[in-house]
C-alpha cells in the first residue's frame, strides 16, 4: 500500500501535462502512487497519460467520458490505494519535497489533514498566496479553523477551500465526502461538508504549490447559468453553520451570499438573462432577515437598493 494516492483529473491539458506529471514523480517521497483521470479530452492528453502509465509502474490512468472535475477526483478515490490522499490539478506543479514534508507533519502530529500554502504562476510572474512566517507549523481544530480563517482573508479563505494544497487521511473520503458532480465551485462545496467534522489540522506555510493561471481553465470561462451553484453552496454552509451554532461564519457566509447574488444578479442583466437570479430571491430576502440592520446598516441599504432596482442599482451606486 502506497503511502499517498495523489489524484490529477486530466481534460484537454497537453501543454501542460507532462510537467505536472513529472513533478509528481520527482517527488523525494517514493512510496506514491499517481492515479491519471482522463476526463474524455479530445486532444493528445490521452495518449499522454498512457504513455506515463508505460513509463512509471506507480502510475494508474482511468479513461472516462467526460463528467467534470468533481466525477473524475470521485473515480481517482475509488482507485486510490494510499493511506492519505491528494489532489492536484493537472497545468499545475509542485515542489519536490512536497509531500515528503506534509506526510513527516500528518505522522509526527498525528493530525488527519495537513495543508500547505504556494504561488499564483504564470508565464510572467510567480506570486506568493500568504504571507512569509518562516514555515511555521500551526495545529487548530477544524472548528477554530473555519471560525479564524474562511473570510478572514482572501488568502487564508483560498487556502481554506481549494483542495490542492492539502494532504487528506484516506479515511476521510466516506461516501458523505466525495464530491458532489457539480461542474464548477466543487471545491467550496467540499471544503463546507469537510470541516463539520471535528478533527485536528495542521498548517505548515512553505509554498510547496505552484497554481497555473491557465486562461484556458474552467475558472476563467464566461459568467453563465452553471455559476448559480454557488449561491446554493453558499446558502447550504449558512444553513450547517447556523445547525451547529457556528453563528459568525454562519453570519459570514449570508453576507457572502448577498454579496455574490448582487454580483451574478449585474452580470446576468449584463446579458440579458436576469430571469436566472430570479429563483433565489427569497433566499436573498432570508440571508437579509438574519444578517439584521444593526450590525450591516449599509449593506441592508444596499440590497433593499438593488431588491427594489437591480437595473438602476450600478448607477445609483456610483
Amino acid at each position: 500500500m502506497p503511502q499517498i494516492s495523489v489524484i490529477v483529473p486530466v481534460y484537454n491539458v497537453e501543454k501542460y501535462l507532462a510537467e505536472c506529471v513529472d513533478s509528481i514523480l520527482a517527488q523525494t517521497l517514493h512510496d506514491i502512487e499517481v492515479i491519471l483521470v482522463d476526463d474524455g479530452s479530445t486532444d493528445n492528453s490521452s495518449s499522454i497519460c498512457d504513455a506515463y502509465k508505460i513509463r512509471d509502474e506507480r502510475i494508474k490512468v482511468i479513461h472516462q467520458p467526460n463528467k467534470g472535475i468533481a466525477a473524475a477526483r470521485n473515480a481517482g478515490i475509488r482507485t486510490a490505494s494510499g493511506k492519505y490522499i491528494a489532489f492536484v490539478d493537472s497545468d499545475d506543479f509542485l515542489d519536490c519535497n512536497m509531500y515528503e514534508c506534509m506526510l513527516d507533519i500528518a505522522e509526527n502530529e498525528d493530525v488527519p489533514l495537513v495543508i500547505c500554502t504556494g504561488f499564483y504562476y504564470s508565464d510572467s510572474h510567480t506570486n506568493r498566496i500568504s504571507k512569509k512566517t518562516d514555515n511555521v507549523v500551526e495545529l487548530m481544530s477544524s472548528e477554530e479553523m473555519v471560525n479564524t480563517w474562511l473570510w478572514s482573508t482572501d488568502e487564508k479563505t483560498v487556502l481554506f477551500t481549494v483542495v490542492y494544497n492539502k494532504l487528506y487521511l484516506k479515511d476521510f473520503f466516506q461516501n458523505e465526502l466525495f464530491f458532489k458532480d457539480i461542474l464548477i465551485h466543487e471545491d467550496e462545496e467540499f471544503s463546507t461538508r469537510l470541516y463539520l467534522k471535528n478533527f485536528r489540522v495542521a498548517f505548515v506555510d512553505r509554498p510547496f504549490y505552484y497554481y497555473r493561471a491557465n486562461q484556458q481553465s474552467i475558472t476563467y470561462k464566461p459568467f453563465g447559468q452553471k455559476n448559480l451553484v454557488m449561491l446554493d453552496i453558499l446558502y447550504s454552509r449558512c444553513k450547517v453553520y447556523r445547525e451547529k451554532a457556528w453563528e459568525e461564519p454562519a453570519k459570514r457566509a449570508a453576507k457572502n451570499f448577498s454579496e455574490i447574488y448582487i454580483e451574478y444578479g449585474i452580470r446576468a442583466l449584463k446579458i440579458g438573462h436576469f430571469e436566472w437570479i430570479k429563483p433565489y430571491r427569497t433566499q436573498f430576502n432570508s440571508m437579509r432577515s438574519y444578517l439584521g440592520f444593526r450590525r450591516h446598516t449599509k449593506d441592508q441599504i444596499r440590497y433593499a437598493l438593488f431588491d427594489l432596482l437591480p437595473h438602476m442599482y450600478n448607477k445609483i451606486i456610483q
